[in-house]
């Protein structure tokens, strides 16, 4: 939900300001007739719309949650209504008639710069697993741990925008030019980002960090050494594949001071008889992913973490598997009774 909040502004504010700069624009290239001149304040709306469409790219990339995906297609789908509105010219008559329409490749950009946000909203829906986000306890490969700057990044993006509305409610209501005032506000939000950014990058330091801290160690019946961790009890679990490989991976346990319950200490217990035979059902919801490239390239199927959930959780595990295409998706597999009941995305 924070991150709707974010981006839901965010979305707000770029679609305003896009449609600020092509009405400006329009005002001094289209305005009852078609004259192009250029001057500082062209160049300015012109270095907008390129900032704009940039920080719209990576909110698209970044609006991954339902909230925030429907908010930015109404965005969207708004400009779109501009852009068809305003592509039909037509000369006419009188006092306010137009004797010269802009030629088609101005009309035709103009289109296609307020389509873009559609343009980039598809590309990033394509069809994938479902994007949540693992909390702190989900797994050892902590989806926040990965590239934390992603967010700052976005929310940098946005207070590039704020500036630009900033800039632009100064230059209508305190008669302050545009290009005079977006080369002050637009540096001074930039600023502020910066500063957020090292901020959330000092935390996530902190956490990495704190992550790293054992307090104590307690053995388990059948299982080994667990040791207790500042959110997290973790042990190293040996594990056999249908080949009789031998894997060591981590597991994550969501306990109290006390330890793992009787139950999670069972299932750990469990999970080293019955992992080969589960495996060939994980094996088979991650084939569900590969869209026609072999599934080696899309998963280390040999890297992987479990998290064991507290006892009042409805779900007993999940099994996050790293991705291999270059981006940083996690693939969590979670199930309960030795059953799969949901697979989804962690970016």
């Amino acid at each position: 939900m924070k991150r709707a909040i974010l981006l839901i502004p965010g979305w707000l504010a770029i679609t305003a300001v896009l449609f600020i700069a092509i009405a400006g624009l329009d005002m001094h290239w289209n305005f009852l007739n078609w004259s192009l001149a250029w001057n500082l304040e062209v160049l300015a709306y012109l270095l907008t719309i390129a900032g704009v469409l940039l920080a719209t790219f990576f909110l698209a990339r970044a609006t991954r949650d339902r909230v925030s995906r429907i908010a930015s297609l109404v965005a969207c789908l708004a400009l779109i209504a501009v852009a068809i509105l305003l592509l039909p010219e037509h000369t006419s008559r009188g006092l306010l008639g137009r004797t010269v329409v802009s030629p088609l490749w101005y009309r035709a950009g103009r289109t296609l710069v307020l389509s873009l946000p559609a343009i980039f909203w598809i590309w990033w829906a394509r069809p994938q697993p479902r994007l949540q986000t693992v909390d702190g306890l989900g797994s050892v490969h902590d989806p926040e741990m990965k590239k934390p700057e992603k967010d700052t990044l976005t929310l940098w993006y946005c207070f590039t925008a704020f500036g630009v509305v900033t800039s632009t409610v100064l230059a209508e209501f305190a008669g302050i030019r545009f290009v005079y005032t977006i080369w002050i506000t637009v540096p001074l939000f930039l600023v502020l980002g910066s500063l957020l950014m090292s901020s959330r990058l000092k935390q996530v330091a902190m956490r990495i960090k704190a992550k790293n801290v054992t307090f104590h160690t307690i053995n388990l019946h059948g299982i080994g050494a667990i040791a207790q961790g500042p959110e997290a009890w973790t042990v190293q679990v040996q594990l056999q594949d249908e080949e009789g490989s031998q894997l060591t991976v981590p597991v994550r346990v969501a306990a109290g001071e006390e330890g793992p319950t009787e139950r999670q200490s069972q299932i750990l217990r469990d999970l080293q008889m019955r992992f080969r035979e589960i495996r060939p059902m994980l094996i088979e919801r991650l084939q569900e992913l590969d869209q026609g490239a072999p599934l080696s390239t899309m998963v280390t199927l040999k890297d992987f973490s479990i998290h064991l959930n507290p006892d009042d959780d409805p779900e007993d595990m999940e099994i996050c598997f790293e991705s291999r295409n270059g981006s940083d998706m996690l693939y969590v597999i979670t199930l309960k009774d030795w059953k799969i009941v949901d697979m989804y995305g962690a970016d």
